[in-house]
């Protein structure tokens, strides 16, 4: 019983410390870096994104994926305080979010692989809106299920370690 409790336990805590994380990172790379772009030159550019491309990658999507992975894996393996439709609206949000990475920015993203352009830098800081909001709900879902799976806890009706 003991290992079942420390494996739910642990994916919830996991997907919660990647969710607050990917935040973090998310709006860092969306409000920060992005507008910074206009400011690199445009010989630099290209070289600029050689570097700072991979490093997104490794710093910001593979955290998204495994946030992704874990969320689907609290479907079996969560808390008793957490219902299924919990889970199900948290990734939702995030397919929406993954639809509009795809879809928009993406797509900006190859383009300025291939060099400078202030109106695609426009237009992918203007495109961040709706995945940085589904983030956003993301990180209130899991605070909302952090509270109920605390509560439980505090009132001895569910699990017990």
């Amino acid at each position: 019983m003991k290992d079942s409790i420390f494996k739910t336990y642990g994916v919830f805590i996991i997907t919660f410390v990647l969710t607050l994380y990917t935040l973090g990172a998310g709006v860092i790379d969306n409000y920060v870096i992005y507008p910074t772009f206009v400011a690199v030159g445009e010989n630099e550019f290209v070289a600029f994104r050689q570097v700072f491309s991979p490093r997104i990658v490794a710093l910001l999507v593979v955290p998204l994926i495994l946030r992704f992975v874990f969320s689907v894996l609290l479907l079996w393996l969560r808390p008793k305080a957490i219902r299924a439709w919990h889970v199900c609206i948290f990734l939702l949000c995030q397919i929406v979010a993954w639809i509009s990475t795809f879809a928009v920015q993406l797509p900006i993203q190859f383009e300025l692989d291939k060099g400078k352009n202030p109106e695609l830098i426009q237009k992918l800081i203007e495109s961040v809106w709706l995945r940085t909001s589904m983030n956003v709900v993301c990180a209130a879902i899991m605070i909302w299920m952090m509270f109920l799976v605390i509560r439980s806890l505090a009132n001895n009706k569910n699990d017990k370690f």
